[in-house]
């Protein structure tokens, strides 16, 4: 039986207490480059826009399906930020230019990979997996990250919310992944390390591991991983028990 792998991003591709600070300062140094001013404030700025507008459960109540909050979204996260450094905010025209312009400068700058993850990805490539992101996310952005890695040649399909429109903390998420690709779910093994996303897959009776690297979440699966040079292994553990 062939099988397909799916990566979330935080937590299981790259590590968000490092990724974070380092958004921050990139975020700040294209700003300031932009549009003059502190790069510092614009940094601050970035932080306290994200935490405020990225809290999905709140943004489901508001919006009815994920494009569009990702497109309004966008223009908020724009206004925000001029609003917080202090600075005359740009026409409305302007928005998702402004946006789009920084996470290409941003997201490629980044490096934050959680050690082992590369290597495992190349093994597990080699090993004719077929690979996927099932993250939270939008496409453009997921695919930005994995080519900063350096393993964007590796995937098959790089799957956001916008991609099937569907909320990632949607019981449906994975299940609209699956089909979208007519994968049976029980030849997925979708690796995460948030329980309720792991809850989510495993309910669609695809195969899963969590990932246990930040120490955020205790394992609560028999399948998990602990350091990220061992996935491949713990993968042909969990295929074992299948045959």
């Amino acid at each position: 039986m062939s099988f397909a792998i799916f990566f979330d991003d935080g937590g299981v591709l790259n590590d968000n207490s490092i990724r974070n600070p380092q958004w921050k300062a990139f975020c700040g140094e294209f700003f300031h480059s932009r549009f003059g001013g502190d790069p510092e404030v614009w940094g601050e700025a970035n932080q306290k826009v994200m935490t405020s507008l990225m809290d999905p459960n709140d943004a489901k109540e508001i919006y009815d399906d994920y494009i569009t909050f990702y497109t309004k979204f966008k223009s908020e996260w724009v206004i925000k930020m001029f609003e917080e450094a202090g600075r005359s905010v740009p026409p409305k025209v302007e928005h998702e230019r402004i946006f789009d312009t920084t996470i290409e400068y941003v997201w490629p700058k980044v490096h934050s990979s959680i050690p082992g993850i590369i290597e495992s990805i190349k093994i597990l490539y080699s090993k004719s997996f077929v690979l996927y992101t099932s993250t939270g996310l939008a496409s453009r952005e997921i695919k930005m990250v994995l080519e900063g890695m350096g393993i964007k040649h590796f995937f098959n399909g790089f799957y956001g919310p916008d991609l099937i429109n569907t909320w990632k903390s949607s019981s449906n998420f994975f299940k609209a992944i699956f089909n979208d690709i007519k994968l049976e779910s029980k030849k997925a093994i979708v690796i995460e390390d948030q329980p309720r996303f792991i809850e989510n897959a495993f309910k669609t009776g695809a195969n899963v591991i969590q990932a246990c690297i930040t120490g955020e979440f205790q394992p609560k699966y028999p399948f998990y991983v602990e350091n990220m040079h061992q996935l491949p292994k713990v993968i042909e553990n969990l295929i074992r028990t299948l045959d």
